[in-house]
């Protein structure tokens, strides 16, 4: 869970974290944390679904996998007053048990452990629907939430901004730069006015989370095919980048995050300068995002 209208923490302080892991938070915030119909997760609900099915742990190459419950356990860490603690290496979980000074927490590593824990320490939090028909509600709300294209524009109801698009082999394209501010992301320059000719520059994690709902960073594969069989349509924006040394390149090229890593530290992006080519970089450098969607038949 990631609320951005309580108090929380991410992991390390660093906000890719919570896109990445979810928010952290203390106990008192996590009880009260959860949408309306929807509360705490307590000791008994963990250990129903523990007992259903063994849980996923999702490290490494299994960030993209799912448990046979789509519980998804994900190894978020905690912080104390010393440090933040365990990150990729097991997920804690308050319960809305109370003991005193402490609350009840949930830890998985290989196996679920429960212990308590100073109600002052920051902790993930999952959220238990107090009645069934709240799913069905919440499934309808989410697929009225889908922005679709409407003559040939799609409005971002996060913050009504309106792009253009374009069908390509069976996928819906941006045909601009997405502009909405969330995360890693950047301003060239930090120029309120570059952002708006070309977009907002996002760090990998953030793009990833960055376009609306129903809505995708390509796949290395798709932005290949995309380049390669429509060029013109895709109208690549020369918005730059953004590195460790600064901001380079606006009006000269533009360059674009796929969703496909290399390796832990590194993920492939497509850069136009006069010819496109593929490319490999730092995760943390920042860089153009254009959303995708499969075309409805």
């Amino acid at each position: 869970m990631y609320r951005q209208d309580v108090d929380y923490i991410c992991f390390d302080k660093k906000i890719d974290n919570c896109l990445k892991y979810g928010a952290l938070y203390t106990w008192s915030v996590a009880k009260a944390a959860c949408p309306t119909g929807f509360r705490l997760a307590n000791s008994d609900d963990f250990g129903r679904v523990a007992v259903a099915e063994k849980i996923k742990m999702l490290r490494g190459a299994d960030w993209q996998g799912f448990d046979k419950l789509n519980f998804n356990a994900v190894p978020s860490g905690y912080c104390d007053h010393a440090g933040c603690w365990n990150l990729d290496k097991s997920a804690h979980y308050w319960t809305g048990e109370d003991a005193g000074n402490y609350g009840i927490t949930l830890v998985l590593t290989n196996t679920w452990g429960r212990k308590m824990v100073d109600k002052k320490d920051y902790l993930a939090a999952r959220c238990v629907a107090t009645d069934s028909s709240i799913i069905r509600r919440a499934f309808a709300y989410w697929k009225q939430s889908v922005d679709e294209p409407r003559n040939g524009y799609v409005e971002d109801r996060r913050d009504g901004r309106k792009y253009k698009v374009t069908a390509v082999d069976g996928l819906y394209w941006f045909a601009e730069n997405l502009e909405f501010k969330i995360g890693q992301s950047f301003c060239y320059e930090n120029s309120v006015e570059n952002c708006s000719l070309y977009g907002r520059l996002y760090s990998w994690e953030t793009a990833k989370h960055a376009c609306p709902a129903g809505w995708a960073l390509p796949s290395a594969d798709e932005l290949d095919k995309m380049v390669n069989a429509a060029d013109s349509l895709f109208a690549a924006l020369p918005g730059g980048e953004k590195t460790d040394d600064g901001f380079w390149g606006k009006g000269k090229y533009g360059s674009f995050w796929s969703s496909s890593e290399e390796d832990k530290m590194h993920a492939f992006y497509w850069e136009y300068n006069k010819a496109w080519k593929k490319r490999s970089v730092y995760k943390e450098h920042g860089k153009s995002v254009r959303c995708v969607r499969r075309v409805k038949k």
